[in-house]
């Protein structure tokens, strides 16, 4: 069961467990800022909601957005490079990630091709993902249809480019991934990422 709207962005149970999980690894006057930061129903949402069952967004961006201002940005990037890894590892993601690395190994380039998949599968009208450019040792991704309470601030979508920066760590390789465009009237982001072998 859903408690938003069909057509209404909406996150998946699961990955929301999973983040909750993680915030319970942090130091206790971490968590105490955070969790002093978001309401206690949407705490209580997810700690009833099923694992593929949906949430609203709105749980996802108010739990990042505390994230952001108790740990500072590194702290944040860090956070959510683990919880991406973490998340790899749980019954929503874990056939994808191993099946892509069956078939390609570690190669970036090709991983990125299977990121809509993945997104897909832990948001829901949340945008539409797609490489727009792959070179050897760079990429971009293009996401179009974003919603408005995404792009109110830069905060969910920098977490984003954390979140495709454990792309690096499946792949061996160092790199980073940031925003070069953003297009807000049309909920447009592209991020490029860039990559060395270690």
């Amino acid at each position: 069961m859903s408690l938003y709207p069909a057509a209404a962005p909406r996150v998946r149970g699961r990955y929301m467990k999973t983040f909750v999980e993680h915030i319970g690894l942090l130091p206790a006057a971490d968590r105490d800022r955070i969790e002093k930061l978001v309401p206690e129903a949407m705490w209580k949402d997810v700690a009833e909601t099923g694992n593929f069952a949906w949430l609203p967004l709105e749980h996802n961006l108010v739990i990042t957005r505390a994230i952001a201002e108790s740990l500072g940005p590194k702290r944040t990037h860090e956070f959510f490079v683990e919880l991406m890894l973490s998340t790899y590892r749980t019954p929503l993601l874990k056939s994808l990630v191993d099946a892509v690395l069956r078939r390609r190994g570690n190669d970036l380039a090709m991983m990125l091709q299977w990121v809509s998949k993945g997104f897909e599968v832990i948001f829901k009208d949340v945008g539409r993902w797609r490489v727009v450019e792959r070179e050897e040792s760079s990429a971009c991704l293009e996401v179009n249809g974003l919603p408005a309470s995404v792009t109110s601030d830069r905060v969910w979508l920098d977490t984003v480019c954390s979140s495709l920066s454990s792309l690096f760590s499946l792949a061996g390789v160092t790199g980073l991934a940031q925003i070069r465009e953003l297009d807000l009237e049309r909920g447009k982001a592209v991020i490029r990422l860039r990559w060395e072998s270690v």
